[in-house]
């Protein structure tokens, strides 16, 4: 590490120890969710993250995703791999590709791609009942909601609850080109998705869905909000 340094976790061991924590880390699409969670699980130490993606930093990339100014023009997972190697001390793998099903992908798996097209592709070709994949965690975000799904791809009740949630990219609802993402809001679906992680590596029970959705039943402070967002953790029904 620079000067000498490395991260000291003593504040956070009894929740998570990097050391004993040796379970791979997938990340494909290191956008304005995955490019945080990259960032937040290496914050807590955990050091075999490899992360997919073939496209670059572009300037409207800079107010939701880790990137900065000096990173623009560059490869999204190039950068990130030097953003985490100088400020956490790590080195992860950049993998400048698709997934495509050719791929040998273990350990915990994020989806944190931008199209419903590409998730189902990447579960049906790549994760789907795949005998090294422990745990699946997809995000979905929208301008001010948000869903993390976690899903064991060995458990038949997983697999077909997740599989009702997937849908066409004509479904979906087409937001105005200003109204998408906000880093608050990527800030707490990348950080919730990233306990995820933890609640697996304590063995602790993980709820398949967490939703961000609008609070209808206001405390006195929250009604000086506008539109006041809650998370929420569900079972599949």
């Amino acid at each position: 590490m620079e000067n000498g340094l490395t991260p000291d976790y003593w504040r956070q061991l009894d929740m998570f120890d990097p050391q004993t924590f040796t379970t791979p880390v997938h990340i494909i699409g290191v956008g304005a969710t995955g490019s945080w969670v990259a960032f937040i699980l290496a914050k807590m130490g955990v050091k075999n993250i490899i992360v997919w993606d073939f496209d670059i930093v572009e300037v409207h990339n800079l107010p939701n995703q880790i990137y900065g100014l000096q990173e623009v023009g560059l490869l999204k997972v190039e950068a990130l791999k030097k953003i985490i190697l100088r400020d956490c001390g790590i080195e992860i793998e950049a993998k400048v590709e698709k997934v495509d099903g050719s791929q040998k992908l273990e350990g915990i798996v994020y989806i944190c791609t931008d199209t419903m097209s590409s998730r189902k592709e990447i579960w049906l070709n790549s994760l789907k009942y795949q005998l090294d994949v422990n745990l699946v965690i997809e995000t979905r975000l929208g301008a001010e909601l948000g869903t993390i799904y976690c899903v064991r791809p060995l458990d038949p009740t997983d697999v077909r609850e997740y599989e009702n949630t997937l849908y066409d990219d004509n479904e979906a609802e087409e937001s105005p080109c200003s109204y998408r993402a906000i880093p608050t809001v990527v800030s707490i679906i990348a950080g919730l998705a990233s306990h995820k992680l933890v609640k697996f590596a304590a063995n602790s029970d993980l709820q398949p869905v967490i939703r961000l959705h609008e609070n209808e039943s206001h405390s006195s402070y929250e009604m000086l909000c506008i539109r006041p967002i809650v998370a929420t953790a569900h079972g599949w029904k």
